[in-house]
């Protein structure tokens, strides 16, 4: 009964069985653990697209309802004025203009500076401003701007916080024209 394992076990059968055991642990790694990998990959990948449905299945209608809504209502509430170009001659009354408006609204205008830079008469001026005032303030200014039949856009709107205010930076583009003489 001194008997050993690998004594009841004959030589040949041992090493079919390591064989075998080697085969069947190299199919599980090359086969099926890819494979189970894969599938939880795309069983996460479902679950994304299922609730991406649910929510598409919830905002869908009130979707359908902010359209029709829009078609309601039609054009703008402030439509855009078509454009006018300004003469050079009269740019430093535009100025002037912006600056009572920024006033009126109860902001302080920094700088007004236009880019003359390049331009050439009939194209469009960069005019950087620096305004001190707050978020609503803001708002209504811009509305009033767009408002001018010269400015074409607002290029560029930088934020900086200035204690209870902010200070804005923008650069409005401004068509331009030459002045003539029946003008």
């Amino acid at each position: 009964m001194d008997r050993k394992t690998s004594d009841l076990i004959p030589g040949r059968s041992f090493r079919y069985l390591l064989l075998c055991t080697a085969g069947a642990a190299l199919l599980y790694l090359l086969a099926v653990y890819p494979s189970h990998r894969v599938l939880k990959e795309a069983e996460a990948r479902i679950a994304e697209l299922e609730a991406e449905v649910s929510e598409q299945d919830v905002l869908g209608p009130l979707f359908q309802n902010l359209l029709k809504e829009l078609k309601e209502i039609g054009d703008p509430p402030f439509p855009l004025p078509a454009p006018s170009p300004v003469a050079l001659e009269a740019f430093e009354g535009l100025m002037v203009q912006i600056d009572r408006l920024a006033c009126e609204l109860g902001m302080e205008v920094h700088t007004i500076r236009p880019e003359p830079n390049g331009h050439r008469p009939g194209q469009r001026m960069p005019l950087n401003l620096q305004l001190l005032g707050d978020w609503a303030k803001l708002r209504e200014f811009l509305i009033r701007i767009y408002g001018m039949s010269c400015v074409e856009k607002v290029e560029q709107l930088q934020i900086h916080s200035a204690g209870e205010q902010r200070l804005f930076d923008l650069t409005l583009i401004i068509l331009t024209k030459t002045q003539t003489a029946q003008e």
